[in-house]
């Protein structure tokens, strides 16, 4: 950062002072009109304080070490990381709230070490806290590392608590994993009709509905009791993934072949003249989108002002503005770089959670180098984005990452993959990597953009985890891959000391390595 930049830094920082919530542009210019040499407008004043919140955070945790380092950072870098840290958030963007808690300080010392130490190959570090937010936007809560005794599986078919699958859990879920929990659950006719129908089903066939759309199962628990067994085996062999949409549901009840996944493949639209935009425009438009301006609106549905802003975006009418609503759209619509593809991500769009899920893996792929790869497999599998759930994305997502055999899992990590699925942090290629290894060696790592440094440090983990016992490898898992890793270096590889560690069976593992009791 330029020292005329630090200065206005210091400076808009020391007027403010250290409050709870900073005065309104209009009342601080009046006690002091030196603010304006500065902050022009209300504009540049909010994002003053986007920087000073980011500061303050940094600076009170771990000092002037990590502050050299932010401040060394572009400064619309440092607006777009703040910013992000309160849309995941849910806090507005413009705000003149100082509070600090919802910057993972953490998380900004951990791509500093990434840097300085060359362990990442996603160099910008905009993208990568973007992955991060993705990553944890979609985190449940603690159950993750839980170690509570609780009978998962006879109402879910997992034997894990299922995390990755269930980021955001529907009210009939949630009733069914508090009762799990020996917690008295809300017995609504709804739900008991819900729960029953999940008791009576195999392991398999319970994952299967429990994973599906709450809504989806609802629309199927329509049919007649005599008819479910017939249809829920067509759904499972048809739709792997999961139940397609509530209206998809609906039409296979009344017609049996909808669920039958249609191989019909679109056709290239007609490029046709539109008379409200210039040919040039129109021309510009078509070479992205591979269609005209009317298919693209047809496309987004109701949401025409996304499409208005890609059309000036691309047409280069306006540029593009920070936090805009689709300035990560348009970055995933770059990444997929074929028209047949954009095509495809902007129709899953419309489905709004759908394309939610699919954003957020996508982000959480990027920085092991397989984001195009990723979004030809899901085309592959979905081909009807319109039917496609976010719980579909999810499990597909899991099994897409997890690129190895039923056998293989069982035999290299005791889980089977759908239990195995609930432990990993798929933001952190480390844990990609460390599991793609141990369950097809050293070839399969080549599959993931992964640095020397990170790729020697999970050699070292692999060599000691399969001397552990199934209980303690099981346990590692449920506590987080990465966790294990750096335990394992702090123990020097000791094999003994990492199995009587695990018979303690404590939960938060990560927490406990952070906090430096371990």
């Amino acid at each position: 950062m330029e020292a005329k930049e630090i200065s206005t830094n210091n400076y808009v920082r020391e007027a403010i002072g250290r409050v709870l919530l900073a005065p309104k542009f209009a009342d601080i210019i009046k006690k002091n009109t030196e603010i304006t040499r500065y902050c022009k407008d209300e504009e540049e004043y909010f994002n003053e304080l986007s920087v000073i919140r980011l500061y303050w955070a940094i600076n009170d945790i771990y000092g002037e070490h990590l502050t050299e380092y932010i401040l060394s950072l572009p400064r619309q870098d440092l607006i777009w990381i703040e910013n992000s840290f309160r849309l995941c958030a849910g806090l507005p963007v413009k705000s003149e709230d100082m509070g600090t808690d919802h910057i993972p300080v953490w998380y900004i010392y951990r791509s500093m070490y990434e840097d300085t130490q060359k362990l990442s190959n996603l160099n910008d570090i905009v993208l990568r806290l973007l992955s991060y937010n993705a990553y944890m936007h979609a985190m449940p809560n603690s159950y993750i590392s839980n170690e509570d005794i609780a009978d998962i599986q006879k109402y879910t078919g997992f034997s894990v608590y299922p995390a990755a699958l269930t980021p955001d859990l529907s009210p009939l879920k949630m009733q069914l994993l508090t009762e799990a929990r020996g917690e008295t659950a809300g017995a609504t006719p709804k739900y008991l009709e819900y729960r029953d129908f999940l008791l009576g089903l195999d392991d398999a066939e319970r994952r299967y509905f429990f994973v599906s759309s709450e809504e989806s199962v609802r629309e199927f628990l329509t049919l007649p009791k005599a008819r479910r067994k017939n249809y829920a085996q067509m759904y499972m062999k048809w739709h792997p993934w999961g139940l397609p949409t509530p209206g998809a549901v609906r039409a296979a009840i009344s017609d049996i072949s909808y669920i039958i996944p249609k191989s019909r493949r679109e056709g290239v639209p007609r490029l046709r003249e539109d008379n409200s935009l210039p040919l040039l425009q129109q021309s510009m438009i078509a070479w992205f989108f591979g269609a005209c301006y009317g298919d693209v609106c047809a496309w987004f549905g109701g949401e025409y002002k996304v499409a208005e802003e890609l059309r000036d975006i691309i047409t280069c009418v306006k540029r593009m503005e920070p936090y805009s609503n689709i300035q990560v759209l348009h970055s995933v619509l770059s990444i997929a770089a074929s028209t047949a593809r954009i095509r495809y991500i902007c129709r899953l769009r419309s489905q709004v959670w759908a394309y939610q899920a699919f954003e957020s893996n996508l982000l959480r792929i990027a920085p092991c180098g397989r984001a195009n790869a990723y979004i030809q497999k899901l085309i592959r599998t979905f081909n009807n984005p319109l039917e496609v759930t976010p719980e579909a994305i999810q499990w597909h997502f899991a099994n897409y990452v997890l690129n190895f055999t039923e056998d293989d899992c069982t035999r290299t990590f005791v889980y089977e993959k759908h239990d195995l699925a609930q432990c990993i942090n798929y933001e952190n290629a480390l844990e990609l990597y460390f599991v793609n290894v141990a369950a097809h060696g050293k070839e399969a790592g080549k599959q993931l953009d992964l640095p020397s440094g990170l790729q020697e440090q999970c050699a070292d983990a692999l060599s000691v985890y399969p001397r552990l016992s199934g209980d303690a490898q099981k346990y590692y898992l449920r506590q987080g891959i990465a966790s294990f890793i750096e335990l394992a270096r702090k123990n020097n590889h000791d094999a003994g000391t990492l199995e009587e560690l695990a018979t303690k069976r404590m939960p938060n593992l990560r927490k406990q390595l952070f906090q430096k009791k371990l």
